[in-house]
């Protein structure tokens, strides 16, 4: 009979996208919408010996769709590059931009790779090799009988099926689209979030601390199991975009090691980073990580934009084999102190433990006895390579000329244009603040924020 339910879900799925001369999207989205299923983009690399970060291998790519098939908890759909022009396409039987289905993809015996695909418009199918007018790579019957296809029986219904091998896939398509059964994970969480694009630096080269994080805490079961965690980060679509305007939102997401539950990222990269998403203006990022042991008890997930620009809604969902739980760093401590000042001739003395050390800026701070805590943050041109410290002295306004006692604060190595700590428990007492540049003589301007539980008055020490 008439399926009257699918014209009333295509109409409302039109309405919801702005109507039917919204400007498109593609398979992964659209199922998304439908289902609620994962989707994954993989793009080929359009030189396979130069594979961009937003590319996967491909011999990466085949075995991740010849898994996915074998799997059965993944709708697989592939799309024509939108390279080939629209002559080249018709004469090979395909559409420009046009997403196929996967419904097999096998490998035989004698090592042909071949994937059966359909146009969902269940006609117009393929008409190069191994199409069922190609009578050549048909012709060995066990091939035929092996790989379970008839050509001649083929060849008479157009209904949108044919077989494709993985070379032609390579030079006809672009991407892979894979939507995952949320089923295959368990233990599942979502949140919903806003990001104003006054919020964090337009470029977070440097500093990614104000950027939107979360921190997942593995269980020790699922550190045990070295369990898979599914992170997909979903841009909440415009009005404008629906309309057919150019996105230029390219949003990622990327995962360090932490230490701590509360503890805020601060940096990009480094060591502690153990997975750099791809920046992407797909409204669709999906991260996928392997936890390794022990040591990824805590992970910290960081949004991060390329050259933000706009407000971005967005939600975030986990998907897990086992259970976790997901949280947000410590906000920040409610009192604030800024201290604006700069490196002069004789004041940029240089790096610790060199001999000018103690000409840098400083200034003399005194914690109540019943101590605070306190975060610092230091920013500088992006040349300048910078560390802020905090000693404790025996008297208030004493100039640090060299360290013999561990500083109760130390941003770390020195880095470019920022560096900043998560809150740190200081005691009460007397101590001094400086600031220093890793090359003695680089005069400029900088600004230091301390956020503490009890508002502190750092004060300058005259030389």
């Amino acid at each position: 009979g008439l399926e009257l339910w699918v014209s009333i879900i295509e109409k409302a799925y039109m309405k919801l996208c702005g109507g039917y001369d919204f400007p498109g999207s593609n398979s992964g989205v659209d199922l998304f919408s439908l289902t609620g299923w994962i989707p994954e983009r993989i793009f080929f690399p359009e030189k396979p010996d130069k594979v961009r970060d937003f590319e996967t291998p491909v011999e990466r790519v085949w075995e991740r769709v010849y898994s996915a098939n074998s799997y059965g908890d993944c709708l697989i759909t592939m799309a024509v590059s939108s390279d080939i022009t629209e002559d080249k396409a018709k004469q090979v039987g395909l559409v420009t931009g046009h997403a196929y289905a996967v419904l097999s993809c096998i490998k035989t015996s004698n090592g042909t790779r071949l994937l059966q695909l359909k146009n969902p418009w269940a006609h117009q199918g393929w008409k190069g090799r191994y199409s069922a007018k190609d009578r050549t790579s048909w012709k060995d019957p066990r091939f035929c009988a092996e790989v379970g296809y008839n050509p001649a029986l083929a060849s008479e219904v157009d209904d949108g099926v044919f077989w494709i091998c993985w070379e032609d896939v390579l030079v006809y398509f672009r991407n892979v689209q894979l939507s995952w059964n949320p089923a295959l994970f368990p233990f599942r969480t979502t949140v919903h979030s806003f990001w104003p694009k006054d919020q964090g630096p337009s470029d977070d080269s440097f500093n990614v601390g104000d950027n939107p994080q979360y921190i997942l805490t593995m269980s020790d079961k699922a550190l045990q199991k070295k369990s898979s965690i599914w992170i997909l980060l979903s841009r909440h679509v415009t009005k404008q975009e629906q309309e057919g305007m150019e996105v230029q939102d390219y949003l990622t997401l990327h995962i360090h090691r932490n230490t701590r539950e509360k503890d805020r990222m601060w940096y990009p990269g480094g060591k502690k980073c153990v997975l750099r998403g791809a920046y992407t203006n797909n409204c669709h990022v999906l991260v996928r990580y392997d936890v390794a042991g022990p040591e990824d008890k805590y992970l910290s997930l960081v949004l991060s934009q390329y050259q933000k620009s706009h407000d971005l809604g967005f939600t975030l969902s986990c998907f897990c084999t086992n259970s976790f739980k997901l949280g947000q760093p410590m906000k920040d401590q409610p009192m604030s102190t800024s201290i604006s000042s700069e490196w002069t001739e004789p004041s940029a003395g240089g790096p610790i433990g060199q001999e000018f050390f103690r000409n840098n800026p400083m200034w003399s701070l005194v914690v109540p006895a019943e101590g605070a805590f306190v975060q610092t943050r230091c920013s500088s041109v992006k040349t300048f390579a910078i560390n802020v410290l905090l000693i404790e002295v025996d008297s208030p306004g004493k100039r640090i000329h060299s360290i013999d006692r561990k500083p109760v604060i130390d941003t770390g190595d020195y880095r470019h244009g920022f560096v900043a700590t998560n809150a740190i428990w200081v005691p009460g007492g007397k101590y001094t603040l400086v600031a220093s540049t890793f090359h003695r003589g680089q005069t400029g301007r900088f600004q230091i924020e301390l956020k503490s539980s009890v508002k502190l008055n750092p004060i300058p020490i005259a030389w």
